[in-house]
């Protein structure tokens, strides 16, 4: 005897090559493949996707575009609202957080050098370009 299907007939389970039989009015022929009837990949003439990621040859973007991981090196996640990104590690050796306000990140292994520019206050101390200072003191690299 055999067993009784899981998934009904008609069911789009499986990889096809043609048009996306999900999409209606979809010209671009390409590569699809379905888990029931939700489309898990495909690659197209309008590029590629895969578990809600899409990808061409600059690298995966995430299905919302703020995480980027770039085929040059760099992973970052954008923010929508703005220029600044939330966080990223770039190909260059550079890297930013906390929506740029650690500015920049630079480590260099072999020198034990760290090189960190921020603005701000921590624990009641002012932090600025050239100085770090509180109500009393004030220690700014420039003037000593």
């Amino acid at each position: 005897t055999n067993p009784e299907p899981t998934w009904k007939e008609g069911a789009l389970t499986g990889v096809y090559i043609g048009p996306d039989l999900l999409t209606s009015g979809e010209s671009s022929v390409g590569i699809y493949g379905y888990l029931k009837d939700k489309k898990i990949f495909h690659i197209n003439a309008d590029g590629g996707l895969i578990g809600g990621w899409t990808f061409n040859e600059e690298g995966l973007q995430s299905f919302n575009g703020i995480v980027n991981i770039l085929s040059e090196g760099s992973i970052y996640a954008q923010n929508p609202d703005s220029e600044i990104p939330y966080w990223g590690i770039y190909a260059n050796g550079t890297a930013s957080f906390a929506n740029g306000t650690l500015g920049s990140l630079q480590m260099e292994m072999r020198n034990l050098l760290v090189n960190i520019s921020a603005s701000g206050t921590i624990g009641g101390w002012n932090i600025t370009k050239n100085q770090l200072h509180n109500k009393k003191i004030i220690l700014d690299s420039l003037k000593g």
